[in-house]
């Protein structure tokens, strides 16, 4: 690929457009800014993502996408703030100075810092949110507020900034019960969630098809909460579930009764609260599975390998299978529950 995409304008059509096929997503981004030319021909290449991810926190916005590991593009815009001490317009998220919007990428095995192209000099953040609609062909949107950032901005001027798109996806990280009930309440997304306060209120709001639902460090998960769930990945960072809980979501899950279309659970535990292995899997009906053998390194990955102490397949009444999985690294123990044909 040629280093400078202005000498792009002396290649042929089809030349060019192999160039910008070839470009990393955030190469991509700064090209299609050139000028309206140039934008044209990214979206002529149909690079699609199926969602646009916005990590926003009281400095800065970064946008991601799972579809595409080679994007971070981070608007470093203001000073900390918070929207209880400020006037309705300060309390909307600010618009970065040009200057301060960089992509960070690894590109050709090299981590690159670069600042983005000044033009087109876009003013307002709905431009820049329908340009990189127009550029990925994506409607799609996820919000994820990192640290405070959930509490910095009215969600009210956060739903009026993304009015026209999808919000399918809600994150936070740290948030009082109010900010989280009203960020569900407001954008009721439906494939993403990720939250760090849950009670009975907050466990209705959750919709039973969600693509994937993590639970944070603050929650101390229950069986009696995991049980009423339905997601396709579930991922629960401090497990408080004992043996009986365990045992009672494997029997509701080979029964189906509980859990019918999850894909992959994971319960992470601190040792000393770790229920043990042997005492979870002993009234379970199961088929003991090797570390070498050909039905465990078809489904458990292998960076995860080294640190398994125990492996299980299950059958579930309709015949689908799954493979329970017991890891240990340190002071840190995990349940993994793998669904599969």
């Amino acid at each position: 690929m040629m280093s400078d995409p202005d000498d792009l304008s002396f290649l042929s059509d089809q030349g060019r457009k192999n160039v910008i096929e070839e470009m990393a997503t955030s190469q991509l981004i700064d090209y299609s800014l050139r000028s309206p030319s140039t934008k044209t021909q990214v979206e002529s290449i149909n690079r699609q993502v199926s969602s646009l991810e916005f990590h926003i926190d009281h400095t800065k916005v970064i946008l991601k996408s799972e579809d595409a590991t080679d994007m971070e593009v981070r608007f470093i815009m203001f000073q900390e703030r918070n929207k209880k001490n400020c006037s309705e317009t300060e309390t909307r998220i600010p618009m970065p100075n040009p200057i301060s919007i960089q992509s960070h990428a690894i590109i050709n095995q090299e981590y690159q810092v670069t600042d983005m192209w000044k033009q087109p000099d876009y003013c307002t953040w709905q431009q820049w949110l329908c340009h990189l609609r127009d550029i990925f062909h994506c409607q799609n949107v996820k919000l994820f507020f990192k640290g405070n950032g959930s509490f910095k901005y009215s969600v009210d001027s956060i739903k009026e900034l993304f009015k026209g798109f999808n919000i399918i996806g809600v994150g936070v990280d740290e948030a009082s019960r109010g900010d989280l009930m009203e960020l569900l309440e407001t954008f009721k997304p439906t494939k993403d969630i990720r939250i760090n306060y849950l009670d009975q209120d907050i466990l209705e709001l959750l919709p039973k098809d969600l693509n994937f639902l993590k639970f944070g460090k603050q929650i101390k998960m229950k069986a009696e909460e995991l049980l009423a769930l339905d997601s396709k990945v579930i991922e629960v960072h401090f497990s408080k579930i004992m043996e009986i809980g365990v045992q009672q979501f494997i029997k509701q899950w080979t029964n189906m009764t509980s859990n019918v279309n999850l894909e992959f659970l994971s319960l992470r535990y601190e040792k000393k609260t770790f229920p043990g292995e042997d005492r979870i899997i002993a009234k379970i009906p199961r088929r003991v599975l090797s570390k070498e053998g050909k039905r465990f390194r078809a489904v458990v990955p292998e960076s995860t390998w080294a640190y398994v102490s125990g492996a299980y397949e299950l059958k579930r009444v309709d015949g689908k299978m799954a493979t329970v999985v017991f890891e240990q690294e340190s002071d840190v123990r995990w349940i993994k529950f793998y669904v599969h044909q």
